[in-house]
């Protein structure tokens, strides 16, 4: 008997030791048996999950490169008030990120699946509003105009876009735990997603700008009838057809990915019954910012998406008023920078693998707002063609260095979502990957909401065409990161 127990007791210290010192500890056959059996996203499901990032991306884009120009230039409403509009669907998509990260958390997978219904719910609002966005009930009559009923209009079209926007983007990033368990592989999908998320942006972009260069007079819509009925006519076209898009990705996620493991998971389990009141509730959301290696990233991650929004916001009207681009060279001009975005790509992807996910975020935020602060030489007196050139060397640059913020954030999410502080994971009660990533959206929108003001607030009235505070504005971006 007592040998029996002796025998019993080195088991389980030994097991215990392994558990402790984790898998490197363990034989190499046993380690190698470990990784084999983690789960991975591979093939078409692969590039379906992937490829979903551009039913997000490709309308998130657009409102956020083109929404307050059409709000501020055409329909002639005060920067203030719009930057305003858009900064409550910030707070409200930074609000309702969270909740919708840690409901999919909760949820009992069913017959659709765990995360996939909150994909599903969230799109047909995401589409209408996106459309209704760009169809206004009537214009200013003077521009900057303050008009109330016009920011009422915009803020809840806007609002309602990103709380369901919110619904499908938290469940669809913590996806990527559960169906990926091996570092290797999300890092391959999150170069996927890199990819499409770079096409999303371009695109994005690109077409805002391809209009921008059939205006006679870019710098003065408002006052040049033709231009502004232009583009009234022709964006809520824009936002059907990115509408349309926008659902066929989406729907991609939906149809490809198998959430029928989780189930039979569940399965093997007692079902008890969890009633949570609502302080409960809203506590258990916010369990990752205990965690304090997660609280750096978070920091980090805001001061660089603050910079990213305030970039992307004001490119346009630095390109019209500052560099004063009219015509083809508009197209041409953002054109030149895809091939920086690429190999930004390639760059960013292979240090990634090569140097960790850490390091490499924070040089590529340091390489940032070396390029933004760069460009404070173009306010110094020079020919207009050597200022677009200087001009476009910092540009590219920084295009190539904001890469990294579609590659680094959800690898390194998942990372510190699996790594989540023991005590931290017994008081949630499970693995919080939604919540993780929702906590993520949540900081990275008040970043949003942070440029969006500062935005607004500087652009106010007359100084929206004023090239020197544009040309301020888009150096200030720097200081962000």
């Amino acid at each position: 008997m007592s040998n029996k127990k002796t025998n019993d007791d080195m088991n389980e210290n030994n097991q215990g030791e392994k558990e402790i010192l984790g898998k490197d500890s363990l034989p190499q056959e046993e380690q190698d048996e470990q990784v084999q059996n983690l789960r991975v996203l591979e093939g078409t499901k692969a590039i379906a999950y992937s490829a979903g990032i551009l039913g997000q991306f490709l309308p998130s884009t657009l409102i956020n490169a083109f929404l307050s120009i059409f709000w501020i230039y055409v329909v002639g409403l005060d920067a203030f008030l719009v930057g305003i509009a858009t900064a409550l669907s910030a707070v409200a998509n930074a609000l309702f990120s969270p909740i919708f990260g840690y409901l999919s958390d909760k949820k009992e997978p069913g017959k659709f699946g765990k995360r996939k219904p909150f994909i599903l719910g969230g799109l047909p609002l995401l589409v209408l509003s996106l459309i209704f966005l760009w169809i206004t009930p009537y214009l200013c009559e003077e521009f900057g105009q303050r008009d109330f009923g016009l920011f009422a209009y915009l803020a809840i079209l806007n609002v309602t876009f990103y709380i369901n926007f919110a619904c499908i983007r938290s469940p669809y990033l913590a996806m990527l735990t559960e169906q990926s368990e091996d570092e290797k592989n999300r890092i391959k999908i999150a170069g996927q997603q890199g990819l499409f998320s770079i096409l999303a942006s371009v695109l994005g972009i690109l077409l805002p700008m391809i209009l921008m260069s059939r205006l006679a007079e870019p710098e003065e819509i408002f006052n040049t009838p033709q231009d502004k009925q232009f583009l009234l006519e022709i964006l809520p076209i824009l936002g059907i057809i990115f509408g349309v898009i926008s659902a066929l990705f989406t729907l991609g996620i939906v149809f490809a990915i198998n959430e029928d493991f989780l189930r039979s998971k569940k399965s093997d389990k007692p079902k008890i019954e969890e009633k949570v009141g609502v302080k409960e509730v809203l506590k258990k959301l916010f369990v990752p910012f205990k965690d304090p290696e997660y609280r750096k990233w978070l920091f980090s991650s805001y001061s660089m998406n603050t910079a990213m929004r305030m970039m992307v916001k004001s490119l346009t009207p630095y390109f019209t008023f500052v560099l004063l681009l009219k015509g083809d060279p508009y197209i041409y001009y953002l054109l030149a920078a895809v091939p920086f975005a690429v190999a930004g790509f390639m760059y960013w992807q292979k240090s990634a693998k090569k140097k960790g996910l850490k390091e490499t975020f924070l040089k590529s935020t340091t390489l940032i707002a070396a390029s933004l602060a760069g460009t404070l030489i173009i306010l110094i007196p020079m020919a207009t063609l050597i200022k677009q050139i200087v001009a476009f060397v910092f540009i590219a640059g920084a295009i190539s260095n904001l890469v990294g913020g579609f590659i680094l954030p959800n690898p390194i999410i998942s990372e510190l979502s699996d790594q989540m502080p023991e005590e931290l994971r017994e008081e949630d009660g499970k693995k919080s990957a939604g919540a993780y990533f929702g906590s993520y959206l949540f900081m990275l929108n008040i970043a949003n909401a942070t440029g969006d003001i500062v935005l607004g607030a500087i652009m106010t009235g007359d100084n929206a065409r004023n090239p020197l505070i544009i040309g301020l504005l888009l150096r200030s971006a720097r200081f962000s990161t």
